[in-house]
């Protein structure tokens, strides 16, 4: 077959009389010629016309039949052609022995491949050698029922890159017709949110905190980790058999469903510090936090729970107070007056000596409230001291403190070190003040017998000295001083 012409000539021929003059620009071709050398131009030139103008003509049936009854096609197969024109899904031809015979537009712009490039190569040749097993088997049901379940593949573009797509085969006379879906965005997907399902997994599962999943209905552990296995003392699959009220402490099973409730309810997180029981009967302290995880398309809900091991903190808090009661009852039972202060001298703890002594409570005492009790001339003194400690490294002076029992002032010495971290910075001042009112009084005392004893001596050597004078004048020889000196 062969037409050439205008369009108008060829609308002529077919023996449509639907216009008269201009009819080019009413199907919207334009002066544009048609030249159609074979079957399949005067069957796509058809379809062209048929495509293109089913909106701007209710005529293009009529149009469309008697041009294609003019021209021996079937207008069945006008259809066909028109519903291959699709731009989302691609269709393509096989021939008995499975080489492609035609291809849509829009499997060549799935494919990168021109009519030309494409046409004439088998599967084998656009398929990876990896998904050659599963084209087999769509070809052995094609050949046993005339079709083949759906498939999904990897196909090689021109370019030699790859793409997905979903194939429907099905046999049609002696060829076999197969619509293609590009499905490469959904299996990027597919394949991002599996990488994302087991990074998120690996996370779960080597998390250094215990986490679970929780049915917040029964109670029961959905999914548990290493870290929580290790704290509870159970294998994984015995964490799975139970619930939190069979590994929990029974006082600590109310706080528990407390903690779930607030967990469902809330949409911040929930937190509590409980007890853990562990197959062998001991204890483990724990701090749990549940956040409740979003329903999926069933709606079923789930709590994740975070649960941190607080053993090792809660030996070290033990072993801190411990330490600090034996350091209170050390400080308590000595004579002295202990305190404890920051800064510049500002008191963060007094011993009960202190109250005792003073009459002035810690509460008052803390700050720069011990500073009442001191006598007033030597508070200045006192100051002076603590800005010059943290330089010296130390703290050493002496000060009257009022005693409250006796009504007066006594003397003290006070002395205080730097409690400093590891990086050398000063955390606190350990200080006591010892009462050396007594000693100072002996002092005193001692420096009057020794005034006393000086100026007696001196007097006894005057004496001895005017009588050794008196003797030498008398005596001429050393020998009858000496003699006359010892009688005396």
């Amino acid at each position: 077959l062969r037409v050439v012409g205008r369009l108008d000539d060829v609308v002529d021929a077919a023996g449509c009389e639907l216009g008269g003059e201009g009819l080019e620009e009413r199907v919207g071709l334009g002066p544009t010629r048609a030249v159609v050398d074979d079957e399949r131009g005067v069957r796509s030139f058809v379809a062209q016309v048929g495509a293109r103008h089913s909106a701007q003509l209710p005529w293009r049936d009529a149009l469309v039949q008697q041009f294609a009854a003019a021209l021996g096609i079937d207008p069945v197969e006008i259809r066909l052609r028109n519903a291959l024109a699709i731009r989302t899904v691609g269709v393509i031809f096989w021939d008995a022995a499975f080489r492609l015979t035609e291809a849509n537009d829009a499997f060549l712009q799935m494919s990168g491949f021109s009519q030309e490039d494409v046409l004439g190569r088998t599967w084998q040749e656009l398929t990876p050698e990896e998904f050659h097993p599963v084209s087999h088997r769509a070809v052995q049901e094609i050949m046993t029922h005339g079709e083949a379940t759906p498939y999904e593949k990897e196909y090689l573009r021109k370019d030699g890159s790859r793409w997905w797509g979903m194939f429907a085969p099905r046999k049609v006379g002696e060829e076999v017709v197969e619509f293609v879906l590009d499905i490469t965005d959904r299996r990027q997907m597919e394949a991002a949110l599996r990488a994302s399902k087991a990074k998120l997994a690996a996370i779960f599962d080597n998390a250094s905190v215990g986490l679970s999943e929780i049915d917040p209905d029964s109670g029961r552990f959905l999914r548990a980790n290493d870290e929580l296995c290790r704290i509870l003392g159970r294998t994984r699959e015995q964490v799975l058999a139970v619930s939190i009220a069979d590994v929990t402490h029974p006082d600590d099973v109310p706080p528990s469903v407390t903690l779930v409730s607030r967990a469902l309810e809330g949409r911040a997180s929930a937190t509590l510090d409980k007890r853990y029981v562990r197959p062998d009967g001991t204890l483990v302290w724990a701090n749990s936090t549940a956040t409740a995880l979003p329903g999926g398309q069933s709606g079923s809900r789930s709590l994740l729970v975070v649960t941190v091991d607080l053993t090792a903190r809660r030996q070290a808090e033990e072993a801190v107070r411990a330490s600090e009661e034996r350091l209170r009852g050390l400080m308590e039972g000595i004579p002295q007056l202990v305190w404890r202060a920051v800064g510049d001298g500002r008191w963060t703890w007094s011993s009960p000596q202190w109250s005792a002594y003073t009459g002035l409570p810690c509460a008052e005492s803390l700050g720069l409230g011990w500073l009442r009790p001191v006598h007033p001339d030597d508070r200045n003194a006192m100051l002076a001291a603590w800005q010059l400690a943290e330089e010296a490294g130390s703290l050493s002076v002496e000060h009257r403190v009022h005693n409250a029992a006796e009504g007066r002032y006594r003397w003290f010495t006070t002395r205080a070190v730097p409690l400093r971290d590891e990086h050398g910075r000063i955390l606190e001042w350990l200080g006591t003040s010892t009462d050396i009112d007594d000693l100072r009084q002996l002092q005193e005392q001692q420096h009057v017998m020794v005034a006393e004893l000086q100026h007696r001596t001196r007097n006894l050597l005057g004496v001895v000295t005017s009588l050794f004078r008196q003797t030498q004048r008398r005596n001429t020889s050393l020998e009858a001083v000496s003699e006359q000196f010892r009688e005396r």
